[in-house]
């Protein structure tokens, strides 16, 4: 944090007073000193979550810069700067068309000036994050790329693990795990070279998503506690925010409800209050599914209509919201509703969204269709579903997905008693019991050894049933 009581005078280094606007040793004008020195304080603000604080300084230093001409600014890397900072408040409030358009300003001034090769990475990696946030993973992956490729020549080791880290984010999402390793081995590689807690506890808690998935969950786990543990040393409360939030959903697929939800309830007080609006929706989405598996279905819904209702959310925030609002309306027994969001959901998805949205859009209309009775169709959707993992190397959702597809065969069994449905719901829940014991998750594995048992009991009940007749 910025803690300077003096004006340091960028010609000759000498401290002068606050308020000062000549240097007192060397006679020259300090309006570029002034203008870095609020530019700091702005650095400051939103590391620390203080964005609407952040708009206050970041003005005063655009008053400075006035008394400085365009090239003066364009050299000393303070118009880029400015504009770059402006981005952050921008991105981290949620407004990300704004921030995209700081940005370009940002890289306009930045190409061909020496001495900002760092902060051109960090543009590059935000453009980056923009084009992702947007559904554009390609172009996310071009300037992820570029970004990593600047930042290495220039020895920016901070930087490069950032952009390598997203890119392989994005890889886990679309189920290229050795590719996402890959990325991840480097990015820890370069962390591990700037030594900075945040670069540190960032590549772990992308690891631990990484784990959380392809498995074994021991490494979820122990990355999840890794990156946990550098909390207290990072003061970016948005990277702070992440870290906890990324151990709710992993303690939450792992089963453990009750770490789960004290990890989500703190994200989300550190994004409610700075300000993080970003962060925000992908919170309340995770703690809508939560309350889904707890019973909570008034909390449920509180949290997914929240999520779905928040400006700017992103197209894969407002699908995932609208997937929770289908599965509360029907068990409401609101079909009404239920076929309202499911038409919001098939607005947000198309063939080219990411398989993961592709994947819940199958699951909203085979849920749908249960609800109806139409279990012909609904088994078409799980399977279809099923084949789009299946094009990956996802194990953790493909074992989720059966299990789902599980409940709703017994619901059809209940409905239409048939051994033939029972036997299938039981293959089916025993490949999930597999992939979940190979992930080492054993929480996981209580639900389904409940429902086996319950199918054993129904089976038996059914042949006693025809034996009578």
């Amino acid at each position: 944090m910025n803690s300077r009581e003096s004006l340091i005078c960028l010609n000759c280094e000498a401290d002068n007073q606050l308020n000062a606007r000549i240097c007192g040793q060397c006679g020259q004008s300090l309006a570029a000193s002034r203008t870095s020195y609020y530019l700091d304080l702005t650095d400051d603000d939103i590391t620390n979550g203080h964005y609407d604080h952040a708009r206050s300084d970041l003005a005063k230093a655009d008053v400075e810069m006035l008394a400085l001409s365009r090239e003066q600014r364009k050299c000393q890397l303070l118009t880029a700067r400015a504009f770059w900072l402006q981005s952050q408040i921008y991105y981290y409030k949620g407004q990300t068309n704004e921030a995209h358009a700081e940005l370009l300003l940002a890289l306009q001034n930045l190409e061909g000036q020496t001495g900002g090769e760092a902060m051109l990475g960090n543009v590059l990696n935000y453009l980056g994050n923009i084009e992702l946030y947007h559904d554009n993973p390609d172009a996310a992956v071009a300037y992820y790329q570029r970004s990593s490729a600047v930042a290495l020549e220039a020895g920016a080791h901070g930087v490069a693990a950032k952009a390598m880290g997203n890119q392989g984010l994005i890889y886990t999402n679309g189920g290229r795990m050795e590719d996402a390793l890959a990325c991840y081995t480097n990015a820890l590689e370069q962390a591990e070279l700037c030594g900075i807690p945040l670069q540190l506890g960032e590549i772990y808690r992308l690891m631990a998503g990484l784990y959380s998935t392809e498995g074994p969950y021991s490494l979820a786990l122990a990355y999840t506690e890794k990156a946990l543990a550098m909390r207290d040393q990072i003061t970016d409360q948005a990277s702070v925010c992440r870290i906890v939030g990324e151990a709710g959903t992993v303690y939450l697929n792992y089963g453990n409800f009750e770490l789960a939800e004290m990890y989500m309830l703190q994200s989300q007080e550190i994004a409610q209050r700075t300000g993080y609006k970003l962060f925000q929706a992908n919170n309340l989405i995770e703690l809508a599914e939560l309350m889904r598996l707890k019973g909570s279905r008034d909390a449920s819904f509180n949290y997914a209509s929240r999520a779905f209702n928040q400006v700017g959310s992103a197209l894969s925030n407002r699908s995932a919201a609208a997937l929770q609002l289908i599965m509360y309306y029907i068990l409401e027994q609101d079909l009404v509703h239920a076929r309202k969001y499911m038409q919001a959901l098939e607005d947000a998805v198309t063939d080219s969204s990411p398989y993961v949205e592709r994947i819940n859009l199958h699951r909203a209309r085979a849920l749908l269709q249960a609800a109806l009775g139409q279990w012909d169709e609904a088994a078409q959707c799980f399977i279809t579903a099923v084949d789009l993992i299946h094009a990956t190397h996802d194990p953790y959702r493909l074992a989720s997905l059966q299990e789902e597809y599980a409940a709703m065969l017994l619901q059809q069994a209940t409905a239409q008693p048939n051994p033939a449905i029972y036997d299938q719901a039981r293959t089916t829940l025993e490949e999930a019991a597999a992939t979940f014991r190979n992930l080492e998750m054993p929480l996981r594995l209580v639900p389904i050894e409940a429902s086996l048992k319950q199918i054993a009991t129904a089976v038996l009940v059914l042949h006693s049933a025809y034996d009578q007749v």
